[in-house]
């Protein structure tokens, strides 16, 4: 496997490629995941199974689910950047961050928080009445299930706590990260001309992935706002910290929520607080865009970019 093997190729060969990659990989990470399972004593039945109230079906789908994540994520993007680029840390945008930088990622947090949340409960007021019934009630058991699991993966003990950090928030931040914005909005850029068009693109399917319709907005708005932050600052690593954090965040209070019985309902009081950091944030972000506007012109190949 040589470096820059594929970098002759055209933006949407390249996509089409990496698609089939991260497909081979997933079928070998489910072969993979079958052995392990066998191996841990584990079957079929309990890989389907929904009870969670049993230590031995969690920790069996916490394993499966970091293979999953180093077989569909880290390793397609490692390999494909190779092939790629006879630079792959820069193909990834794994440039070392500019330090000084680091002094706005608590802001960046903050607000895009702030903001995922209003897109939150903005979601939830969105009418599915579009679609059937039938298929709506699916959607909401799937995403019930989802949420189940990984609130019974959060645990009430400090050391599910820090395992679950590594593998609900370091590993998924690092994946996504590299797939999303540093190999997919990369080609999708390229392939368009246009970097406006190319982030949208990747942040679609970044939700798109997610499969959480119930969610989707404030994921897509995320994905958007990642991918002008990866270009804005000039590398991937600010992104990979403010998706860990805000996974993170989550784990943190589901955890916390466990630990000390608290009501995890919602309140709007701090919103007289919450509006000035999020206009704050905003003004942020347009002057690290209108800082570095030069790079982000529509039409720039930025597959070489330093």
């Amino acid at each position: 496997m040589r470096n820059g093997s594929i970098e002759h190729m055209k933006p949407w060969e390249k996509l089409s490629i990496f698609i089939l990659m991260v497909l081979i990989s997933y079928f070998f990470g489910a072969i993979f995941s079958g052995v392990l399972t066998s191996v841990l004593g584990g079957d079929l039945d309990m890989l389907s199974s929904q009870d969670y109230g049993s230590m031995e079906v969690l920790r069996l789908k916490k394993i499966l689910l970091f293979v999953s994540h180093i077989f569909i994520f880290i390793i397609p993007a490692l390999v494909f950047s190779k092939l790629a680029s006879f630079h792959p840390l820069e193909f990834l945008n794994l440039n070392p961050p500019t330090k000084k930088w680091f002094l706005v990622v608590p802001l960046l947090f903050i607000g895009l928080t702030i903001f995922n949340e209003l897109l939150y409960l903005l979601n939830r007021s969105i009418d599915f009445s579009f679609i059937s019934s039938a298929f709506q009630a699916k959607l909401e058991l799937q995403q019930a299930w989802s949420d189940k699991m990984i609130h019974a993966f959060v645990g009430t003990t400090w050391k599910s706590y820090f395992f679950n950090l590594i593998l609900i928030a370091i590993v998924p931040a690092i994946g996504e990260e590299l797939t999303f914005r540093g190999v997919i909005q990369r080609l999708t850029i390229n392939g368009t001309q246009n970097v406006h068009i190319g982030i949208v693109m990747c942040a679609a399917l970044f939700a798109l992935i997610h499969f959480q319709p119930f969610n989707i907005l404030p994921i897509f708005v995320l994905g958007v706002c990642y991918g002008y932050i990866s270009i804005a600052l000039g590398s991937l690593w600010f992104t990979i910290v403010l998706h860990f954090l805000n996974n993170a965040l989550q784990i943190s209070l589901l955890h916390l929520a466990r630990y000390y019985r608290w009501d995890m309902g919602s309140d709007s009081s701090g919103m007289l607080f919450q509006i000035p950091i999020l206009l704050v944030t905003i003004g942020t972000l347009y002057y690290l865009y209108r800082k570095n506007e030069s790079g982000l012109g529509g039409g720039e190949d930025i597959s070489n970019e330093v």
